[in-house]
């Protein structure tokens, strides 16, 4: 099942902020703490602006219940240094996880699983976001984004951040790509700070797709 991205604020918002133990004052602060001091929208960017916090997908929400680890706040560096050796170690990676898990939608309530057999794209996104700590991998520059692909799905991506701007890992493609030129409308991403807090994209945009 792709992400599912609705507007039922209200007793979800409470619901998540309760679930995950967040204060009040943790999630009005994540915004301008987070990327929002990245304020600019432009295409012409290479990092994806934030604006204010949002509420996290519900399934986030219950993924970090059940397996709190991937869900910590870890002090290290919010963008890692990557040099032709490491974009190739990101596109292998990617490909890997690609090729191990079968592309299955869920036929229940949508949950989010780690390593699974068969899996829709959070369940990627999250396998590869672990997998890049297994190996070293700053876990603030690795955030999980909700998306809109080219023809309206709800799509769930890992994004990057590096030095040299933000990347996207897709379970539609091997390739890594620029998140201008991922062909996603970019609604939402973890915070760096944060990853229990979700931060709305400062204006989503529709990035053009590159073949």
């Amino acid at each position: 099942m792709m992400v599912k991205v609705g507007r039922k604020l209200g007793s979800l918002v409470v619901l998540s902020v309760i679930a995950l133990g967040l204060s009040a004052a943790q999630v009005a602060a994540a915004g301008p703490a987070g990327l929002a001091r990245n304020a600019d929208p432009d295409l012409s960017t290479s990092r994806i602006a934030t604006s204010q916090a949002t509420l996290a997908p519900f399934a986030h929400v219950r993924f970090c219940l059940q397996s709190p680890q991937e869900c910590t706040v870890v002090d290290a560096p919010p963008l890692v240094t990557v040099d032709s050796a490491k974009m190739d170690d990101l596109k292998a990676l990617n490909a890997r996880i690609n090729a191990a898990i079968i592309p299955a939608n869920d036929t229940g309530p949508d949950v989010w699983s780690l390593w699974p057999p068969s899996g829709d794209c959070e369940d990627y996104a999250i396998t590869k976001r672990a997998a890049l700590i297994a190996a070293g991998w700053p876990a603030p520059a690795l955030r999980l984004a909700v998306t809109r692909t080219l023809t309206g799905e709800g799509h769930a991506v890992l994004v990057v951040s590096t030095t040299d701007g933000d990347w996207v890992l897709d379970n539609r493609t091997d390739e890594i790509r620029d998140w201008r030129e991922a062909g996603l409308q970019w609604l939402k991403i973890q915070s760096s700070e944060d990853p229990r807090v979700w931060l709305a994209v400062a204006k989503p945009v529709l990035a053009p797709l590159i073949m």
